[in-house]
């Protein structure tokens, strides 16, 4: 009797269609400009990444890791929607939880610019002036499109990588819908999970 496949070769077989169909895309539509097939293109980009990242998640150990996420109660909502059922989400709104869950232990954490009225830069702080979590993932993030001028984002950004942040991904500027946006987050959190799964 056959052995099933395996979910890493039939992701193979996906990614193999996707880049036939996008290099279809291309000979068919030439050099001129399209912003439908450019966002179609965008997409399969995306969608490759993340098949790259499951078939490399397939040969780890499952061990789910812990990400704490801080931000407002209707962003959080959002996140549980997209991102619930990938990975293991801590959802926290208040700072005073927060400071817990990092006590408690976590492998990510994931914190809004709008947090807890400003909050972000409190909790940065106190995860990096701790023995036990300076070493934890820092992911700032933007969710949303805001009146927040360039020149204060940047500002921020600064300043958050001045205080130990591992990175900054602002999701309201550079993405065009809710689903890029967390799609985008995904892989950065994927990679996270499989950069921790490889030291553990």
């Amino acid at each position: 009797m056959d052995k099933p496949p395996r979910i890493s070769e039939k992701l193979q077989e996906l990614g193999a269609l996707i880049r036939h169909l996008t290099g279809y895309i291309k000979l068919k539509a030439g050099d001129t400009p399209d912003p439908v097939r450019d966002d179609l293109l965008l997409q399969a980009r995306q969608l490759l990444g993340l098949i790259e990242i499951y078939i490399n998640d397939a040969a780890l150990p499952m061990t789910p890791i812990k990400i704490l996420v801080a931000d407002v109660p209707e962003i959080l909502a959002e996140v549980d929607k997209q991102l619930g059922k990938a990975f293991s989400l801590v959802l926290i709104s208040k700072f005073e939880e927060a400071r817990d869950v990092i006590d408690e232990g976590c492998d990510v954490i994931v914190c809004g610019v709008h947090f807890a009225d400003g909050s972000m830069f409190d909790l940065l702080r106190y995860a990096k002036s701790r023995a036990g979590s300076k070493n934890i993932p820092f992911v700032c993030v933007k969710f949303v499109a805001d009146a927040m001028s360039d020149a204060i984002f940047r500002s921020i950004h600064s300043a958050a990588t001045i205080l130990g942040a591992d990175d900054f991904v602002d999701l309201g500027h550079t993405t065009r819908t809710g689903q890029d946006a967390f799609a985008r987050l995904g892989l950065r959190l994927m990679a996270l999970q499989r950069t921790i799964r490889e030291a553990s």
